[in-house]
């Protein structure tokens, strides 16, 4: 077999392999999300048990604040209806603005009760559907680990995201636009007629060879 030939196969094992990286890290990416919101959750818990006394606790969950309603999308995004006031105020950020309001209730008043657990169960629900989601697909990206096929289109679709990468890194375009444009279903697409003309091109010169593979390329351009 000519080393040309092999250097065709060499491709898609290449791609399996930066496939195989590219899991890893949204594997690892949920992971790290997933433990970031049980114990946001469980320290949120604590310092409600105490009566926002504890102002370690608050602190910290300040200063993930910020983050973890980054990480909750539009899932920590609720319409709300502050006291005395008659109308609601859309999209929210939850995260955000119930804990210091909650810390406000306690240290002005500790017995409203009625919206102390009004704003905590807006947190308590926002975080245990995310952490509910989160599981789901962190279940379902390990089992991705162990397929072939994905891991080959995850190293197109990596080949294909290296541009966007550079240009973000570059300031060119944002953090949010090149997601967007990574999520598209434009993207999507062009990712996979890649990856089938990847994978036949591949095949066909395992089959053929590449001199009988570059054969045929001439008789299709005739």
């Amino acid at each position: 077999m000519p080393m040309t030939t092999w250097h065709i196969i060499l491709v898609p094992v290449a791609l399996l392999i930066a496939g195989l990286m590219r899991q890893v890290f949204i594997v690892r990416k949920k992971n790290i999300r997933l433990l970031l919101a049980d114990e946001f959750l469980s320290k949120f818990l604590d310092w409600c048990n105490s009566r926002g006394q504890d102002h370690t606790l608050y602190n910290w969950l300040l200063s993930k604040s910020e983050t973890v309603q980054t990480m909750l999308g539009g899932g920590g995004l609720m319409h709300i209806r502050r006291p005395f006031e008659s109308g609601y105020h859309p999209n929210v950020p939850v995260i955000l603005n119930a804990i210091p309001e909650i810390q406000h209730e306690w240290r002005d008043d500790w017995r409203k009760g009625r919206t102390i657990e009004t704003y905590a169960q807006m947190v308590d629900g926002c975080l245990r559907r995310f952490i509910g989601s989160t599981e789901e697909q962190l279940r379902r990206e390990r089992t991705r680990l162990f397929n072939p096929l994905v891991l080959f289109c995850g190293g197109v679709a990596w080949l294909m995201e290296l541009p966007l990468f550079i240009l973000s890194e570059t300031k060119i375009i944002s953090t949010s636009q090149r997601a967007i444009i990574a999520n598209g279903r434009l993207f999507s697409f062009f990712s996979g007629v890649v990856t089938l003309a990847t994978l036949i091109a591949t095949l066909m010169t395992i089959v053929m060879g590449w001199d009988g593979f570059v054969k045929v390329l001439g008789s299709w351009r005739k």
